[in-house]
């Protein structure tokens, strides 16, 4: 039936391969919003294998709140869009040695709308985030860029909580 079975170490499976032509998701992007930090990194992975399974593009996306835009000086602004320019590149190297076609997009915004934005405008079949995973007064007052976009989302998301 041209599907396969595949499960990777350290990995849930069993996930459906599609070969060749017969993927339905050829002409999918799969768009990754990452913060840099270390539930980031674990989402990225799988980002990575959810756009080598589709034969997809892979758009990586840092949004800079415009909070912090605010509270920098103008000198102050672009050597850190140029540390996020570093830092996206270096995933765009990683996921291009995986085999993946990669755009990467750094964006000013609230963190949440900007990535549902974006990836609608991408046209993404799914959109996948890294999360610290933190519950009860700690949520509450931080919030959940995770839990929001989940909210808002036109395409499916998936959220990959940090390493324990």
């Amino acid at each position: 039936s041209g599907e396969d079975q595949v499960a990777e170490k350290g990995r849930p499976g069993p996930r459906v391969a599609w070969s060749g032509s017969e993927n339905p998701m050829s002409d999918a992007t799969i768009f990754f919003g990452t913060d840099f930090s270390p539930a980031s990194d674990r989402a990225f992975l799988t980002a990575v294998d959810e756009a080598k399974l589709r034969s997809a593009e892979l758009v990586v996306a840092h949004v800079i709140p415009t909070a912090v835009l605010l509270d920098h000086g103008i000198g102050e602004v672009a050597p850190l869009r140029a540390i996020c320019l570093k830092k996206l590149e270096a995933l765009r190297r990683r996921a291009e040695s995986a085999g993946v076609t990669v755009r990467i997009e750094l964006l000013d915004g609230t963190p949440h709308t900007t990535l549902v934005e974006a990836a609608a405008r991408a046209n993404a079949a799914l959109l996948v985030l890294g999360t610290q995973g933190r519950t009860g007064v700690s949520r509450l007052v931080f919030g959940s860029v995770a839990m929001r976009v989940v909210c808002e989302a036109l395409c499916p998301v998936v959220v990959v909580r940090a390493a324990a």
